[in-house]
């Protein structure tokens, strides 16, 4: 009787001592994979990172060049990095990394735009929220304060309101830069916050401060955001202008120069002379990517 009940119920226990072996062998397997999916993560002290310099998306075929793309041509980048596995970073995520106070992917890349076009927030904020992506966008302060005064709006020329830029940044999609308050300016004699042919270091550092200082406090006063980096007006700045960046407590710096970036956890100065790849009109992302790398 016992060896009969033994074999009737022999194919059922090997059924269940097989399908345990399974659920343990699909376990091992998902541990591994989510270690995997993590071990660029939290395994990497150093990562190249591209940084994308954009200033204006508009429609309007009349204006797009070197500064200009379409809203199809920045969705098209959006969609390129989704494919080819990029984590969006900000500026932020990356001085966190430098600092060693955050890991973040491997395969990242940061988008940053310049000046603050109101067509930033016409056209690729809404994108921006569609995919879930993230930029990092420095405008004007002083350009920001007079078009919300005076209530203009045009996607050729204006720029951002304090209420557009807040609600950008209450997103939590778009972070705030410092691109001064009113020093983007080359015409001659003054080169953004370049110092002039001449000028006495102490003016100059006293000169660039008030600027700067003016453009943190009333870009905190309208949004509530305290400006961790700085983008260059046109890149140009030399070894005092970084000086005082730091002193001011600036964490980053965004030059203009063409590159990958090269970061390495403990490299406080390579935030500083952050590259990027300027984005222009009828060229394809990936092909700007493949030059640098």
């Amino acid at each position: 009787m016992f060896k009969t009940i033994k074999l009737q119920f022999l194919p059922i226990l090997i059924c269940l001592l097989m399908t345990g072996l399974i659920c343990i062998s699909a376990l091992h397997l998902n541990i591994n994979s989510d270690i995997a999916a993590n071990a660029d993560i939290a395994n990497t002290d150093c990562i190249d990172i591209p940084i994308i310099m954009y200033h204006a998306v508009s429609d309007a075929q009349s204006i797009q060049g070197d500064y200009v793309i379409s809203s199809a041509e920045f969705e098209n980048d959006i969609i390129y990095f989704k494919q080819n596995n990029y984590s969006f970073v900000l500026i932020s995520d990356i001085i966190n990394f430098v600092k060693g106070n955050k890991d973040i992917p491997k395969k990242s890349v940061a988008l940053t735009f310049d000046d603050g076009y109101y067509n930033n927030y016409l056209y690729a904020y809404p994108l921006i929220k569609k995919y879930n992506a993230k930029i990092s966008l420095a405008p004007i302060a002083y350009f920001s304060e007079l078009y919300s005064n005076n209530g203009e709006i045009s996607e050729y020329y204006s720029h951002c309101t304090w209420q557009q830029l807040k609600e950008m940044a209450d997103s939590g999609l778009v972070e705030l830069g410092n691109h001064s308050y009113n020093l983007h300016t080359c015409d001659g004699t003054h080169n953004g916050i370049g110092q002039l042919a001449n000028e006495d270091t102490y003016v100059y550092k006293d000169r660039i401060r008030k600027d700067l200082t003016a453009a943190q406090n009333i870009i905190s006063e309208n949004t509530g955001v305290t400006c961790q980096f700085i983008a260059y007006p046109f890149g140009i700045y030399n070894k005092s202008t970084q000086e005082l960046v730091k002193e001011m407590g600036f964490s980053a710096a965004l030059t203009c120069t063409g590159g990958i970036n090269h970061l390495q956890k403990g490299n406080i100065d390579s935030l500083f002379e952050l590259k990027r790849l300027i984005r222009p009109h009828n060229c394809e992302i990936n092909n700007i990517i493949e030059k640098w790398s």
